[in-house]
């Protein structure tokens, strides 16, 4: 099966590869469903989905796909160099294994599964995201943009192309073909002025297409953004911020002087940063180039951005830091040879120094733990992973059902139950920790947050949540939800979003992804191409003293607004 698919001018070939990569189609073999769907972004990228549902009748087509992308330059649009990221595929639900080869300049050839294993007779459906970056310079006033299935050798029973512009621009018109031949347009369906479903209400032959042009229109020449590539991003209770690999904090989500919502990222006036973190009370720490550690309250308004010296806490330790973590009045770090540190608020023996005493203004070593690979500060506790497996954690937990998993502690204390861990994290009267193949969970379960229902959960402690696909990588737990991601670059939450999960569920439309944070109503994720994607509650405003907050389901990538 061969196609052959335009976008922007440009030229991508996709085969699913037969002997000699190619194949004889029998009659009965068809597509009985193609869809597409294109975002092209404000940065000039195009991130694009194809769900391909292809009925297998027995002949010699063998598994596997093949992309080509053309380096030939798109007629009438500044481009730079095109670069071709596929970000994950799967088939009939399970994802696949792929590589990628270079046979000469600018040809990009992904090959996915195996090749030499034949398709079982039936229906498949094949999921393939991909990202096209750089590809366009600038969006200028009109642009014409055009895209298409491809001619395959197989017949299409129902095609559909979607295409969704940046806010930035509309679609003043459109045009479609089928076969060579115009599409009415009582089959064009505008979603909104930004976006478009063209779906055929016939089939299309052998080597037949639907092409789709829009015309893209901006008030004047948009310029597209510099978004940076990121380190680390971390959701707040309200804000959120993110780091670039450059050591520049931006945050969004705050409140200007007067109250009102600033919901574009802005950066904030630090020194260059090496990790960061936010506080539950809607702190920042930091840990700077130098290895020192440091939180600060972000003031704006007519200083956007701004950090007055007077509101930046230094805290003094003989030690070089490389991770920080925020709790509600306490912090820990990790030092760079896996000692912790931690210092604040101490009433609840949240420090792990042995007494209740704070220190405000220096970081405490914590004696009698081997070397750790991570920590967490939570709201009355800390947590520890160290490099042998064992979990530590001092202070104050919430009750749980389980005795072997409570503490009340001013020392570290081992959590016998857990084995195997390399990375834990707090959340509000709940935690837990990553293993090999699973998500260990513990503490309050009123929402669903140990991802297990009451009956499962009936005198027991903690739940195993397991994942969908893949073993976890990334954990982050918010007030009574949480969500891991996991080998494979995928994402799975569960607890309270707004509907109780009390089992892992997929988060669809993201690229593939590195680490997760969770807060409140709210997840970021870091993903594989260095960008920041987030969902839940934004900002609205201030009512009576309170946070008004707006709920979106459908991820959302951060932009960085030109300087």
């Amino acid at each position: 099966m061969m196609f052959a698919r335009r976008f922007f001018m440009a030229l991508l070939m996709v085969s699913l590869a037969g002997v000699a990569c190619f194949s004889i189609a029998q009659a009965s073999e068809m597509i009985t469903s193609f869809s597409s769907t294109i975002t092209v972004r404000l940065d000039g990228s195009a991130e694009i989905v194809d769900v391909i549902d292809y009925a297998f009748a027995g002949n010699l087509v063998r598994h596997g796909i093949v992309f080509d992308l053309s380096s030939r330059v798109p007629s009438g649009l500044e481009t730079t160099a095109s670069n071709l990221q596929v970000d994950r595929i799967s088939r009939d639900g399970v994802a696949e294994t792929y590589s990628v080869e270079s046979n000469r300049p600018g040809i990009f050839q992904v090959k996915i599964g195996d090749a030499d294993k034949l398709l079982a007779v039936g229906l498949h459906r094949y999921e393939v995201h991909y990202t096209v970056s750089k590809l366009v310079a600038q969006f200028g006033r009109s642009r014409s943009l055009t895209f298409s299935t491809g001619k395959w050798s197989f017949p299409i029973q129902a095609a559909s192309v979607t295409i969704k512009l940046p806010q930035a621009m509309w679609i003043s018109s459109i045009e479609a073909t089928e076969g060579g031949y115009p599409s009415p347009e009582s089959q064009f369906k505008r979603q909104s002025s930004t976006e478009v479903t063209v779906h055929p209400e016939h089939s299309l032959a052998p080597n037949e297409e639907l092409a789709v042009k829009v015309l893209a229109s901006a008030p004047i020449d948009a310029p597209l953004s510099r978004t940076p590539r990121f380190l680390k991003v971390t959701a707040g209770p309200v804000q959120s911020c993110a780091l670039t690999i450059d050591g520049a904090l931006y945050c969004w989500d705050l409140l200007d002087v007067d109250g009102t919502p600033i919901t574009s990222p802005v950066r904030l006036k630090l020194p260059a940063l090496t990790d960061f973190d936010l506080g539950d009370a809607g702190q920042g720490c930091g840990v700077d180039q130098g290895g020192g550690v440091l939180c600060w309250t972000p003031l704006v308004g007519r200083s956007i951005g701004a950090v007055l010296p007077a509101d930046v806490q230094v805290f003094a330790a003989n030690a070089r830091f490389v991770k920080v973590s925020a709790g509600s009045a306490h912090i820990c770090a990790l030092d760079d040879g896996g000692s912790i540190w931690c210092g604040g608020n101490n009433a609840k023996g949240q420090l792990g120094t042995g007494d209740t005493s704070s220190h405000p203004s220096e970081m405490v070593q914590l004696h009698g733990l081997g070397k750790a690979v991570d920590v967490s500060a939570g709201v009355d506790n800390s947590c520890a992973a160290l490099a042998s497996g064992e979990a530590w954690c001092w202070g104050t937990d919430s009750p749980v059902a389980s005795a072997e998993l409570q503490f009340d502690s001013p020392v570290p204390i081992r959590i016998a139950r857990l084995n195997g861990i390399f990375a834990v994290h707090d959340g509000r009267n709940f935690m837990c920790a990553l293993e090999a193949t699973a998500v260990d969970c513990w503490g309050s379960n009123a929402l669903g947050q140990l991802g297990a229902t009451a009956e499962v959960m009936a005198g027991r402690g903690a739940a195993i949540v397991r994942m969908p696909s893949g073993r976890p990588t990334s954990i982050g737990a918010g007030v009574s939800n949480a969500c891991a991601a996991f080998q494979v670059g995928l994402v799975a939450c569960w607890g309270d979003w707004h509907d109780i999960v009390y089992a892992p569920r997929p988060v669809e439309g993201l690229p593939l992804v590195r680490t997760v944070s969770v807060n409140v109503d709210k997840a970021c994720v870091l993903t594989a191409n260095d960008e920041v994607w987030c969902w839940g509650d934004r900002l609205k405003g201030l009512k009576d003293r309170q946070f008004e907050t707006t709920y979106t389901a459908a991820p959302w990538r951060v932009i960085i607004p030109n300087d």
